[in-house]
């Protein structure tokens, strides 16, 4: 299923998270993908990526927001990488459910996260 995209502006211009929306087999409902770019992105090259694990459902920052802090780092322009995180539904507990077909957290990031910005970030 392709991904929605649109693009969220933080308190920190220029920099921008790019927020792409996703419905699977995975998760109950619609769950954000937040991507942050290096400012000299190009689809000409391949860039390695850095998947951030959230620590709370969706993208709740009482513990920490992972990519907020990457970006305030600036650590995509300086080790030149794409940062990624998810939301999930539920909790995160980064496994899947075996009685609940709806709670595949570690099936909803390798199957869809990871294969859809692979094909999303090389137009």
């Amino acid at each position: 299923m392709p991904l929605e995209s649109r693009h969220l502006s933080r308190s920190l211009p220029p920099l921008a998270i790019d927020i792409h929306t996703a419905e699977t087999e995975y998760q109950n409902g619609k769950q954000e993908i937040r991507v942050l770019l290096p400012d000299n992105y190009s689809t000409s090259r391949l860039y390695r990526v850095l998947y951030v694990l959230p620590v709370e459902a969706g993208f709740q920052s009482q513990f920490g927001y992972g990519l907020g802090v990457l970006q305030e780092m600036n650590a995509h322009n300086l080790y030149d990488l794409i940062v990624v995180q998810m939301g999930f539904e539920k909790e995160p507990w980064f496994g899947d459910h075996a009685a609940e077909p709806k709670t595949r957290q570690a099936s909803y990031l390798k199957e869809h996260v990871v294969r859809s910005l692979k094909r999303d970030t090389r137009r």
